[in-house]
């Protein structure tokens, strides 16, 4: 096993837009546990052992994310609001680790086995910044070298770069070496395994009533057999749509058309799909 230093940052904020304080949501909905206590248990079941940061922001909105990293024994560090990426190069500069775990405080439902497998593979690519794809929106992991973090700070980068925290690094391959990852793994992507809205939350539930008692780290192979036997589950945020970052302009629009085609605007749909930008 590697001699890295690893750690696991979780960006988190309180004053969600489309579902506020949905990271202290109790999950399951009858338990004293929240959102965020379940990605901190993941986390700590993983074989690297990384040490787990709650990277939120110095919005007194964010003062009770401290309240509760403090209660449990979380490190707990504070930037700007929007400026994500500093917050990670802050944990970076903190911490030392050489390697950072990015996770997202509303993906309850990291898988801590592929994860690690994730992790593994970065580790032995030497690459600056590894991602996995082909998993349910929620699981995918990131994994990148703080150095690559640091490096970021002598650049001009746009507030998107900013607030999405590996974006200015998958726009510069010529820069940084970027390993992708593909885990085809059913379901597959089609399956929304996040917090973001109300619907998220619901489903989110669901599983979690289904499957934690019996075992609190279930992972991707039962959810996937629960979604076999209950079908219908998937379908409670299947309208939901995931936000996204960094797009080209073909990729904003192939998007758009997907939007327009679930809410049968088949006509709309087909005068974007005829730009061709």
């Amino acid at each position: 096993m590697s001699q890295k230093k690893i750690s696991a940052v979780i960006q988190a904020r309180f004053a969600s837009t489309r579902l506020r304080g949905k990271v202290l949501m109790p999950l399951p909905y009858s338990s004293d546990q929240a959102v965020l206590d379940q990605i901190v248990r993941r986390l700590s079941h993983s074989r690297f052992q990384p040490l787990i940061v709650l990277a939120t922001s110095t919005n007194p909105a964010d003062d009770i994310l401290e309240t509760w990293a403090r209660r449990q024994n979380i490190h707990c560090l504070r930037g700007d609001e929007r400026n994500v990426l500093s917050r990670f190069q802050e944990a970076g500069l903190r911490y030392q680790p050489d390697t950072i775990i990015r996770i997202t405080a509303d993906n309850p439902f990291i898988d801590p086995a592929l994860m690690d497998e994730v992790v593994e593979k970065h580790l032995d690519s030497g690459h600056a910044y590894t991602y996995s794809s082909g998993l349910p929106v929620g699981m995918n992991i990131e994994v990148v070298e703080t150095e690559a973090l640091l490096q970021l700070r002598t650049l001009d980068l746009l507030p998107e770069e900013e607030e999405h925290v590996t974006l200015a690094i998958r726009k510069r391959p010529e820069r940084f070496k970027v390993n992708t990852i593909h885990m085809d793994i059913p379901p597959g992507g089609e399956l929304r395994l996040t917090v973001d809205n109300d619907l998220d939350y619901v489903l989110a539930c669901c599983i979690y009533d289904e499957l934690y008692p019996d075992d609190p780290l279930f992972g991707l192979d039962k959810i996937a057999s629960l979604i076999a036997r209950r079908p219908w589950i998937a379908m409670i945020n299947a309208g939901s749509v995931q936000k996204t970052s960094g797009q080209t302009l073909e990729e904003e629009l192939q998007a758009a058309t997907r939007l327009l085609e679930q809410q049968e605007l088949f006509k709309a749909a087909g005068v974007l799909r005829q730009h061709k930008p």
